[in-house]
């Protein structure tokens, strides 16, 4: 009997408290000792029942914490939150070591934290990287790359970004380029101005996507030089034209009025001073020749029987050497034979 009491309270002893406590093992070894010592088969049954919940429980605790401790493996940005909490959860409800628990809580908050601000910078990005290419600023997009670099967004969303801000930058590189091109273009006067390659410029600013405004700087300008240097190319033709031909033809009145066109239209100045010394010879020659013709005018205005030839003959050949037209000196040279025979005549009578 004392043999089965010693029996009966060890096993009693066995199974006493949480069944996370029990030790199975012995426990057990305490059921077949309380049995062989004949202890009452309601309280081995009892020990018994208690041993297999003991089991439950420890075989759902390990289980828990071998759960817990998968979840929560890895770098912080591949630990699955959601699941995480799920197995945080059983390994409360488990009776998991409140160390592992709470070690396995700070990797679980701090996993989430760093999705939290890799999703963050994910987000910034995409949102700098919304704009088109022309107004994209490359330099906030790099920056928020870099964010999203350190907040460990995945590679190929990486990937994406660099070649969308690189092509950004091309863009803009090229639009760049062609506004610069597009100033030197039409910079300076609208004579200077080469038309055909300003307009090319345009088409390429255009297609490069500078800006419409600056475009149709351009275009103004552009027009503005066409319209001078046709006016200048119309003046200088026609002041080419006026002064064209022997001086006694030229009409020196227009050529005056073709040189100031032609000097405010911004005609070369050699082909000005050119021109302005033909129509300085041609009115000198033109003065000389109207100077003759009054001289032998003179000279013929008196009768024939007083008319002094021989200086008649003189300016006759003075107003032929200066153009005189042929017709005044066909006259010219009438009337001084006139005179010549009448005083002959009145000499011999």
């Amino acid at each position: 009997q004392q043999l089965r009491d010693t029996a009966h309270d060890m096993l009693e002893e066995a199974v006493v408290g949480r069944a996370l406590d029990v030790d199975v093992v012995a426990a057990r070894d305490a059921v077949e000792y309380a049995r062989a010592a004949g202890v009452e088969n309601s309280a081995v049954a009892a020990a018994e029942e208690a041993i297999a919940a003991a089991v439950a429980a420890q075989e759902r605790r390990s289980a828990a914490a071998l759960a817990l401790s998968t979840v929560v493996a890895g770098v912080p940005l591949a630990i699955n939150v959601v699941a995480a909490g799920t197995a945080l959860a059983e390994a409360e409800a488990a009776g998991v070591d409140l160390l592992v628990i709470e070690e396995a809580k700070d990797r679980v908050a701090h996993a989430a934290a760093a999705q939290e601000c890799r999703e963050a910078a994910a987000s910034a990005l995409k949102a700098k990287l919304a704009a088109p290419p022309l107004v994209l600023k490359t330099y906030e997009a790099k920056a928020a790359l870099a964010e999203a670099d350190a907040a460990g967004v995945d590679e190929a969303a990486l990937t994406d970004a660099r070649g969308l801000i690189q092509t950004a930058e091309e863009a803009q590189q090229l639009r760049d380029t062609a506004h610069d091109m597009l100033e030197e273009a039409v910079v300076g006067r609208a004579l200077d101005v080469d038309v055909v390659a300003a307009r090319d410029a345009v088409e390429y600013a255009r297609a490069a996507g500078v800006e419409n405004s600056a475009v149709a700087a351009a275009e103004e300008a552009i027009a503005a030089a066409v319209a001078a240097q046709e006016r200048r190319s119309a003046a200088a033709l026609a002041l080419s034209t006026v002064v064209a031909g022997v001086p006694l033809a030229i009409n020196v009145v227009a050529a005056g009025t073709a040189l100031a066109e032609a000097e405010a239209a911004g005609v070369d100045l050699l082909v000005i001073e050119e021109a302005k010394d033909r129509v300085a010879h041609a009115a000198a020659a033109q003065e000389c020749r109207e100077a003759a013709a009054s001289a032998l005018k003179a000279k013929l205005a008196a009768p024939p029987l007083v008319l002094k030839t021989y200086e008649a003959k003189a300016a006759l050949a003075e107003a032929d050497a200066a153009g005189v037209d042929e017709a005044a000196l066909t006259d010219a040279r009438g009337l001084i034979q006139t005179a010549e025979e009448a005083q002959q005549l009145r000499d011999t009578a």
